[in-house]
């Protein structure tokens, strides 16, 4: 393959792996029937660092992180908890190995995110704004603007 070829094909691989674009907010998401309107940064906390198994309204919580190439993960957790990833991937070790607690599901892509929380009920994740479709429901933005 020529390199005029192959410099469409490097630029699309770059682009998928790109950090959190300047400005674009995160968002923790729900599947649209789970019952929930929004939750706080507390719970969304509680969630994602298995301190809380279940959702406010009880049903039992499938918390999902993304981990692509990327920024999204690490931009998450330092929105969340204000934690590096080290550190994050540190506590998660002690819980798992002390049986306290399971780490979130991981996916691979916000697509892949989307599909999981859009179907399971009690799942709960991130991804950015933009990538937000009609399959789930935004319930927090970790930018601290209110939601619509």
């Amino acid at each position: 393959m020529t390199p005029a070829r192959m410099l469409p094909l490097l630029l699309a691989a770059l682009l998928a792996a790109a950090p959190v674009r300047a400005g674009e907010a995160l968002v923790v998401i729900v599947h649209p029937d789970s019952g929930l309107a929004q939750l706080t940064k507390a719970q969304a906390t509680d969630i994602f660092m298995g301190r809380q198994r279940r959702l406010p309204n009880g049903q039992l919580a499938l918390p999902v992180e993304q981990v692509a190439p990327g920024e999204t993960r690490s931009e998450f957790y330092k929105q969340l908890v204000n934690l590096a990833l080290p550190q994050v991937r540190a506590y998660w070790a002690t819980l798992y190995f002390s049986g306290k607690a399971q780490p979130p599901r991981q996916t691979e892509s916000p697509e892949e995110t989307l599909e999981v929380v859009a179907a399971n009920r009690g799942a709960i994740g991130f991804v950015e704004e933009s990538k937000v479709d009609h399959r789930v429901r935004v319930v927090l933005r970790l930018d601290g603007k209110s939601l619509p």
